[in-house]
């Protein structure tokens, strides 16, 4: 097992992979609630103040931080590509990938707050292999 990580023959002889959820049994309601608020962008430093779960902690304050940075840059991306268009004469597509991007990370943030909120350890989707805090 490599990184919470199985692999298992299926019946074709290729390899699957089934992720497991690292699932941590002592932590509190206080716990689960503050690294769920940690979601909340300028928040990810929360739960490294508030918490004594460490691993726990950093879990979450690492993936919230990371998913700030991502729609920070991701904002300013999408600002410079609207002004591009703007100057083409072609504003609505600016537009719609701002409306893409923001429910793009709105999901993210809801998922990673649900997870938070059920006391998993699990990563986001796509990004949540950088790691910041360590």
């Amino acid at each position: 097992m490599k990184h919470g990580v199985q692999s298992y023959k299926n019946q074709t002889g290729g390899k699957m992979q089934i992720e497991k959820q690292k699932k941590i049994s002592n932590l509190t309601d206080k716990d689960k609630a503050v690294c769920a608020i940690s979601y909340i962008w300028i928040l990810f430093f929360l739960p490294l103040v508030a918490l004594k779960q460490a691993k726990f902690a950093k879990f979450h304050a690492n993936q919230s931080l990371v998913l700030c940075i991502v729609s920070v840059v991701g904002a300013m991306i999408i600002a410079i590509f609207e002004q591009i268009f703007t100057l083409l004469d072609v504003q609505m597509v600016g537009t719609v990938l701002g409306c893409i991007w923001s429910v793009v990370i709105v999901s993210a943030m809801l998922y990673g707050m649900i997870t938070a909120a059920q006391g998993k350890m699990q990563e986001l989707p796509v990004i949540g292999k950088m790691k910041i805090i360590k």
